[in-house]
């Protein structure tokens, strides 16, 4: 009679071999699979070849698959079907699906009840509009994988605190739903704390963002800082600072520098204006 043992090696020889004709399947395709190692895979080629023509049905390449192998463990019938059907049903278009995996594949591995669900409900009650959910997670998908007392929470308490208007937080998320993945101490509050300096009360700051959530996004170090010294330069006194921002906060963003130089010297020629009266 063969032993437990024996009948244990047995299995585990059987599962080594399907494994590296799955393996071998995949090569077939253009798939690398050195990622999966340590992945659960099904032990057929039936399996695996459905989740991938699934996938390619969504619009998912090889190439889309390399960049992501690990989608390949998820089933058809227990992950990706649930998922996109919940996607879906929030409002991202069947014929969008496949571009919302390649930009975000790891919701594939969410639980809609446990993960997705409750990033929705925190959305619908910072008031983004129900017929909005599925443009602002196709805008920022990875907004469904954050935890919901992290960043998300924080960020929009702190634009609060400073005096944003909690109705407004909703069309702020809808126009730029980006800030809600800035981190306070590192993006937002820095950002706020250098106009302050420069002389832009928050109140007024937080009318600005309320309209134009976007400048958030623009760098700190590498574009607004840059174009606040190159206002100076052109002659912008220090204490006119704020009222130029406050009336054309995009200013903020621009290739300022290159813009300026070009307009002072069309002034200069065609209108006679001195490059001094510029400012």
């Amino acid at each position: 009679m063969p032993s437990v043992t024996w009948g244990v090696i047995q299995g585990r020889k059987e599962k080594l071999v399907s494994r590296v004709i799955v393996f071998d399947f995949l090569r077939g395709l253009g798939i690398v699979p050195d990622e999966l190692q340590d992945l659960k895979l099904p032990s057929t080629v039936e399996v695996i070849r459905e989740r991938v023509e699934f996938l390619q049905k969504l619009g998912i390449t090889i190439d889309d698959i390399n960049d992501y192998p690990l989608m390949l463990g998820c089933s058809v019938r227990k992950n990706m079907i649930p998922i996109l059907g919940y996607l879906e049903k929030i409002g991202i278009s069947r014929s969008k699906l496949g571009g919302f995996i390649k930009s975000y594949p790891q919701v594939l591995h969410a639980s809609v009840i446990v993960e997705l669900v409750p990033v929705v409900k925190f959305l619908r009650g910072l008031d983004v509009e129900r017929e909005d959910i599925g443009y602002v997670l196709q805008k920022y998908p990875k907004l469904l994988g954050f935890k919901l007392e992290g960043t998300m929470s924080t960020s929009v308490a702190y634009l609060v605190n400073i005096g944003v208007n909690p109705r407004d937080i909703g069309p702020m998320v809808t126009q730029y739903p980006y800030f809600l993945g800035m981190r306070v101490g590192t993006v937002i509050k820095p950002f706020i704390d250098y106009l302050v300096s420069l002389g832009l009360p928050k109140k007024i700051l937080a009318k600005m963002l309320e309209k134009r959530a976007y400048l958030l996004g623009y760098d700190l170090e590498e574009t607004i800082k840059p174009n606040v010294d190159c206002l100076i330069s052109f002659g912008i006194g220090r204490e006119c600072l704020p009222s130029v921002i406050a009336q054309y906060p995009q200013i903020l963003g621009l290739p300022l520098k290159t813009k300026l130089s070009s307009q002072q010297y069309f002034f200069s020629l065609k209108l006679k204006i001195d490059p001094e009266d510029f400012a």
